[in-house]
């Protein structure tokens, strides 16, 4: 039979305890049905296997501090365990499967959230209030994103997409070109006119948005990180992070654990 379980925020072994109208704690075990969704919901993974949460319906797996925003009804099935902190967004338009969403911000916010609920709950609800109105912002951009890949050239389309799944591995813009069956002269024309941005800043801003949320959300020393998004160097990392946040990586760390 399958079940549901939402946690108190001390973590105790009672059931469906109620702490909040739209804020709960799941603790999800493999082939457990998601509690039906009414409003668009944000999960934020807290737990999970090493290999990541499964979720039906979802392409690829969630790893702890990654976020995702459900579609309404029921039906989504946890494909293995975790403890999944669960929002509903009041005003954000559902997606019509459940889609990832990448902010560090938010995962903060909704940490925050969580323990001001018997800490300060008095801070509770603006927090609340600043979470609706940041993934109203992130749901946006993600669909301007895809506006822009069904209404430009689908040749361009298709790069962009590479580049966002490749974004840490060596890439030429020569080897990008033959994928769009352009010379690279053509290639960096029509992806300017397109993005508004040229192939190689494109490339560059992917990976330090990448790197981002890797100082916010992991221990990994900025060296490390500077390798795991494909950088040759960590002055060359620090140069475009500093370039695209006017921050260094180092400086942001220390602020973001404030």
């Amino acid at each position: 039979m399958e079940q549901q379980h939402t946690l108190s925020p001390q973590q105790s072994s009672d059931i469906n305890l109620p702490v909040h109208n739209r804020l709960r704690l799941l603790k999800l075990s493999r082939g457990d049905t998601w509690p039906e969704r009414r409003l668009c919901e944000l999960a934020l993974v807290l737990e999970c296997p090493p290999n990541g949460l499964a979720i039906s319906d979802l392409e690829t797996r969630l790893f702890e501090g990654e976020l995702a925003l459900l579609p309404l009804g029921n039906g989504l099935k946890a494909a293995s365990s975790g403890r999944v902190l669960s929002l509903e967004l009041e005003r954000s338009l559902a997606p019509p499967k459940p889609q990832r969403l990448s902010d560090s911000l938010i995962s903060q916010l909704m940490r925050r959230a969580w323990s001001s609920i018997f800490s300060t709950p008095q801070i509770l609800e603006p927090t609340l209030e600043l979470i609706n109105v940041l993934a109203d912002q992130r749901v946006r951009d993600h669909q301007e994103h895809l506006d822009l890949l069904t209404t430009i050239d689908h040749r361009i389309a298709v790069v962009i997409d590479y580049i966002d799944a490749n974004c840490v591995n060596s890439l030429t813009v020569a080897k990008l070109a033959k994928m769009a069956c352009m010379s690279p002269s053509r290639l960096s024309v029509r992806f300017k006119a397109a993005t508004g941005e040229t192939v190689w800043g494109y490339f560059q801003r992917r990976r330090c948005e990448k790197a981002h949320q890797l100082l916010s959300e992991t221990s990994a020393s900025v060296s490390d990180i500077a390798y795991q998004v494909g950088f040759s160097s960590q002055a060359h990392f620090t140069q475009s992070f500093k370039r695209r946040f006017n921050t260094t990586p180092g400086r942001f760390r220390q602020n973001a654990k404030k």
